[in-house]
């Protein structure tokens, strides 16, 4: 009986139980209810408002920019460091102490982006272990005395700017390749510095990468070529625009052609299509090299130059590259060779031909040029004058003009019956004595260009008048035997503000008198932009430069009596002085010691004596 109460009462507390835990929610949710009315008896309180967190900059490689913050945002604390996210670190105006306490503090484990804005540091070690982890580095707008040491191993960097810290290539030397473990750099800001080296270490891997060099202007325009010509392209320059390279300053003899000192790397960019193109000439084998040029007088930008050069060519190279306007096939097996020219006729492009005929055993001139032959070289052979064709354009049309060579040819007169167009002559090394021919001769009508040097040549009186005269660009005389300059002559031609003409006169030795001195002297010096060896002219009897001549050298006189007159008005008025003082001192005897001196005393008596008794 009393078992069979225990399990009566077993039953129950589990029912029980089984009760409780089918209504405990219902139990929770009506305490729920009624914290919730009593909610609305209590008296409201306010809800502080929250502050947006600043948003910072994230490094975007693919606009190449690192992590970057500006000056407004600098921290405030002794260390001139702070942590402004997670991630990222910013100082200002830190010097080498400062900035290493800084690090030390805050660049933690999570530290990927580091700025320092306006650092003084007089060597910065790339070698520390603390920017092993950074994918973001930067070092703006400050003053690094020296870079040394190489980034770590293995390091994370893939943006780095180092703009504008007056860095030179002494204090980043390229040859020690600092960034040679920068595996994953993607991103290179350099610019404002004044470095002379492009870091080519870093684009001969095979990965893209965006390099900003802009504002360093002295560096070679070879080593950006060779930038853009490695890597399969995979270099993109930021700040393209803006980036400038320096080559070699070069001129011809003509001075034609003119290469700027400082070029835009868009002309690289061009050099390496051209160099593409290049390739392509025929014969395949000929591994031609094409250069550019710019050609300032056809207001053309972009000419090329195609060297053919020691090719074992037997034809001439076909498909040249578009606006090819030089090519030289020199030491070849080509019978003569042709250079093309691009020129400007009017509306369009035409090709121009220069052919080379040099050292080809000539008796006579070479027939059935190529069409568009503007110059022809036929230098060192047996033809008695080298003619070289000029195509150049004349009002609406072009003809061609032609340059005569005629040096060392043991000539003592001027040659005639010129080439129609002749517009160049050189007489050179010659015993030429007179120049009558060029206003004789109507061969010369459109000579603009003499070069007369090394001849006897004493007058250039005969070129009075003449077309020449008034018209011509260049005329060289120098080392001949000029006894005088007729200034008269040639002062309409320097007169002329829009002509360009030169006039060269060195090495003569004339005769130098008073006019030379009055006339010749200041007219060299007034004209000195125009005869550029002006101070080259001598006198004879060494006398020195003419611009040196002292008129008490040259200025003398013959002598009359009106060169005395001076002399004999100071005479009379000494004599005049001598007479009144000793007159002066006769009074004055007489009437202190009541005589006359003895010269007074002799003198015999005049009618005017009683005037002063």
């Amino acid at each position: 009986m009393r078992r069979t109460g225990l399990c009566i009462f077993d039953a129950a507390l589990w029912c029980f139980v089984v009760y409780l835990l089918g209504h405990m929610p219902t139990i929770e949710m009506r305490v729920d209810e009624l914290e919730q009315a009593a909610q609305k008896y209590r008296s409201p309180e306010p809800v502080p408002a929250s502050t947006p967190a600043p948003i910072y900059p994230k490094p975007n490689m693919k606009l190449g920019k690192c992590f970057h913050l500006d000056r407004s945002q600098c921290p405030t604390k002794e260390l001139r460091c702070d942590t402004v996210d997670p991630t990222s670190v910013f100082c200002c105006d830190v010097d080498s102490f400062t900035l290493k306490e800084g690090l030390t503090a805050y660049m933690k484990q999570n530290i990927t982006n580091l700025h320092v804005l306006n650092a003084t540091i007089t060597e910065l070690d790339l070698s520390q272990s603390v920017f092993r982890r950074l994918a973001s580095m930067a070092l703006t707008d400050g003053n690094i005395g020296q870079i040394v040491g190489q980034f770590p191993k293995h390091s994370s960097i893939a943006c780095l700017n180092i703009s504008n810290n007056n860095l030179t290539t002494a204090k980043l030397p390229t040859t020690l390749r600092p960034f040679a473990y920068l595996f994953n750099l993607t991103v290179l800001d350099a610019s404002a510095n004044n470095l002379t080296e492009f870091p080519l270490s870093l684009v001969q891997s095979n990965r893209k990468i965006f390099i900003d060099m802009s504002g360093n202007n002295h560096m070679p325009c070879k080593e950006f070529q060779m930038a853009m010509d490695s890597n399969n392209s995979l270099v993109t320059f930021l700040n393209y625009n803006k980036t400038y390279c320096v080559r070699d300053i070069r001129f011809n003899d003509r001075q034609w052609f003119q290469e700027k000192s400082f070029l835009q790397i868009d002309h690289l960019k061009v050099q390496k299509e051209l160099t593409n193109i290049c390739r392509n000439i025929k014969p395949l084998d000929a591994n031609c090299t094409c250069f550019l040029d710019r050609l300032e007088l056809m207001h053309l930008e972009y000419m090329v130059t195609v060297d053919c050069t020691q090719r074992h060519l037997k034809v001439m190279p076909t498909d040249l590259p578009p606006n090819t306007w030089k090519l030289n096939v020199s030491y070849n097996n080509v019978s003569c060779s042709f250079k093309l020219h691009f020129l400007e006729t009017g509306t369009h492009l035409e090709y121009m031909v220069t052919v080379d005929c040099t050292q080809r055993h000539l008796k006579v001139m070479p027939t059935d040029l190529p069409p568009n032959t503007w110059k022809l070289n036929v230098s060192y052979n047996n033809v008695s004058c080298s003619f070289k064709l000029h195509f150049l354009e004349t009002g609406t049309h072009l003809e061609y003009m032609v340059t005569v060579d005629c040096t060392q040819r043991h000539l003592k007169v001027m040659p005639t019956d010129l080439p129609p167009n002749t517009w160049k002559l050189n007489v050179s090394y010659n015993n030429i004595t007179s120049l009558e021919a060029v206003g004789d001769d109507p061969s010369y009508e459109l000579l603009k260009i003499l070069i007369a040097d090394h001849n006897d040549i004493e007058n250039i009186g005969p070129l009075e008048g003449t077309n020449f005269a008034d018209n011509f660009m260049l005329f060289s005389i120098t080392h001949n035997k000029l006894k005088n300059i007729h200034t008269y002559m040639l002062s309409n031609m320097f007169d002329n503000p829009g002509s360009y003409n030169t006039f060269l006169i060195g090495g003569n030795y004339i005769h130098c008198d008073c006019n030379t001195e009055k006339v010749i002297k200041p007219w060299l010096i007034e004209v000195s932009k125009t005869i550029l060896d002006y101070k080259e002219l001598y006198c004879e009897d060494n006398m020195g430069p003419v611009v040196e001549l002292k008129e008490f050298q040259v200025c003398h006189t013959p002598r009359d009596w009106t060169d005395y007159i001076y002399y004999i008005i100071t005479l009379e008025v000494l004599i005049l002085v001598l007479l009144i003082s000793k007159v002066s001192y006769d009074y004055w005897i007489f009437k202190t010691a009541g005589y006359l001196p003895w010269p007074a005393n002799k003198m015999p008596r005049l009618p005017c004596d009683w005037l002063c008794e």
